[in-house]
C-alpha cells in the first residue's frame, strides 16, 4: 500500500467498482459481496454517495428515461433507545403486566401500613366537670364511648387550687381500683390528663386531683370528675 503505483491503481479499481455497483452492473453475489466486505467503511459509503448523486444528476440533464435504475445500498440503521423500549414493551404478555402491577399495589399497600404504624395514636379530648356531691345525688355523670387510644380529659381547676405548684391525678374505677394517670398539661384554669385506653372498660369512673405543695406532699383538690364508659 505504500508503492503509490499501487496505491493509484487500487484507487481506480474502487472508482470502478462504485461504479458499478451505482450503475447496477454487478450480479446479484457480487452485489452481496461488495455491500458486506467492500463498502464496510465510511468513506467508501461517502462515495457511494457521491457516485449515485453524481450519476443521478448526469443522467438528469441528458434526459435518458431508459437509464438503468440507481440502486442505493441496503444500509442497517440500529433502532433508537426509544424504538428498542417500544419492542420490548410489546413483547411483554399481559401475565408480566398484572404481574407488575400487583407488585406496585403490593408496594404501596406496605407503605400505607407502615405510615399508619408509626403514626402516634390519637386521644379523644373531652371535658369533665368537678363536682363535689355524691353520685346518687349529683348531676349524671358525662357518657362517652370507649376510644381507640384513650381519652385527653380537661379538667377545669376550682378556685381556692388554682396556686398550687403543681397537680398529680388518680383514676378510680368502679370497684375502687386507684391508679395514677399523667398529668400531660397545667393550663390557667385547668389541667389535662391522659387516659390510657388499657384503663379503660365500660363502666363507672372518677378522677381525683390532687394539688402539690411546695414541700413535695399532696392535698386532694374537694370533689371528683366524674365519667361513664359505655
Amino acid at each position: 500500500m505504500s508503492d503509490p503505483s499501487f496505491g493509484e491503481e487500487f484507487d481506480t479499481i474502487v472508482d470502478e467498482l462504485t461504479d458499478q455497483y451505482v450503475r447496477n452492473e454487478l450480479t446479484a453475489d457480487e452485489r452481496q459481496r461488495v455491500e458486506k466486505y467492500f463498502l464496510n467503511t465510511p468513506e467508501r459509503k461517502q462515495k457511494l454517495e457521491f457516485a449515485t448523486e453524481l450519476l443521478s444528476r448526469a443522467e438528469a440533464r441528458r434526459g435518458e428515461p431508459d437509464a438503468p435504475p440507481i440502486v442505493q445500498p441496503i444500509v442497517e440503521r440500529k433502532p433508537s433507545w426509544f424504538e428498542q423500549f417500544l419492542a420490548f414493551w410489546k413483547r411483554q404478555s399481559l401475565a408480566h403486566a398484572a404481574l407488575t402491577a400487583a407488585s406496585v399495589i403490593v408496594v404501596i399497600g406496605v407503605v400505607f401500613v407502615v405510615m399508619r404504624s408509626g403514626r402516634s395514636p390519637q386521644y379523644a379530648e373531652i371535658n369533665v366537670t368537678l363536682t363535689t356531691s355524691t353520685r346518687a345525688e349529683g348531676p349524671s355523670p358525662l357518657r362517652v364511648q370507649r376510644p381507640e387510644a384513650g381519652f385527653k380529659i380537661n379538667l377545669p381547676i376550682p378556685e381556692d387550687a388554682r396556686d398550687a405548684k403543681d397537680f398529680s391525678a388518680r383514676l378510680v374505677d368502679g370497684n375502687g381500683t386507684v391508679r395514677d394517670v399523667k398529668v400531660d398539661e397545667r393550663k390557667d384554669q385547668s389541667v389535662v390528663v391522659l387516659v390510657p385506653a388499657a384503663l379503660l372498660s365500660r363502666g363507672n369512673y372518677a378522677i381525683q386531683l390532687f394539688e402539690i405543695k411546695p414541700d413535695g406532699t399532696e392535698d386532694r383538690v374537694r370533689g371528683s370528675y366524674r365519667f361513664d364508659v359505655e
